[in-house]
């Protein structure tokens, strides 16, 4: 993960009541997300098991083996569903994900009564501009997790309160998994013969099972960062 260094978020801020409306609600939009985020690791999980089975058909051809054509039409039929229920999947989690990420950067000025680093919009954004994904999005969730803090340290800049461990790793995750991603979805395109199309396979598994992880680790994310957002949204409404 590149090294990027922290703004400074200003002079020291002691913990109050910032003025203006509460924060909005995030309980609703972490569970049903925490779901989708869920049912996209089953779905990498039934990639990965279709992706064995093509790779199994593929090795079969490469070695010269006379592999009945409806076992091979079998074996792609079921290799395409997984990867078509990924995408769907993958889509609704995107769409609840940049909804849930922007609504809890927006609120950050009400849990923190500290202004934000960059605008609201970039809470979406970030994620679609090359080279500025690779790190903006993180500062956003750094900031979003500072600012959720029940127990906001008195006398420290805003940049220099902590932040979990497993947003860190997360994130990092995140970034090998785009990087394999990458790379298997560009070869299994390009590959012309049974060699290369089970080399791409593999290589997709791999990416899958990445995914998994990073899914595993969004999903303790989302939850560990909607109950602090929550409970800091009580102890200021109280």
């Amino acid at each position: 993960m590149p090294a990027v260094p922290e703004t400074p978020g200003g002079p020291p801020i002691a913990p109050s009541t910032p003025d203006g409306p509460a924060a909005r609600p995030l309980k609703t939009l972490g569970r049903v997300l925490a779901v989708l985020l869920a049912l996209g690791i089953l779905t990498d999980a039934a990639s990965v098991f279709a992706g064995y089975e093509q790779v199994r058909v593929l090795e079969r051809l490469a070695a010269g083996e006379d592999v009945p054509p409806d076992e091979i039409a079998a074996s792609d039929e079921r290799y395409g569903w997984s990867g078509t229920l990924q995408m769907a999947t993958y889509l609704l989690a995107v769409i609840l994900w940049l909804v849930w990420f922007h609504r809890a950067y927006a609120n950050s000025p009400k849990l923190a009564a500290t202004d934000r680093r960059f605008g609201t919009g970039w809470a979406v954004g970030a994620w679609f501009v090359p080279i500025l994904n690779l790190f903006r999005p993180k500062q956003i969730a750094n900031d979003i997790w500072r600012a959720s803090d029940p127990d906001p340290p008195a006398g420290v800049p805003f940049g220099d309160w902590p932040v979990s461990m497993l947003v860190h790793v997360w994130w990092a995750a995140w970034l090998v998994f785009s990087l394999v991603s990458n790379f298997a979805t560009r070869f299994l395109f390009r590959a012309e013969t049974v060699e290369d199309q089970r080399t791409a396979v593999s290589a997709t598994m791999g990416a899958d099972q990445i995914s998994i992880l990073a899914g595993l680790l969004a999903v303790a994310v989302v939850v560990a960062m909607t109950r602090r957002y929550e409970r800091r949204r009580a102890q200021l409404a109280a």
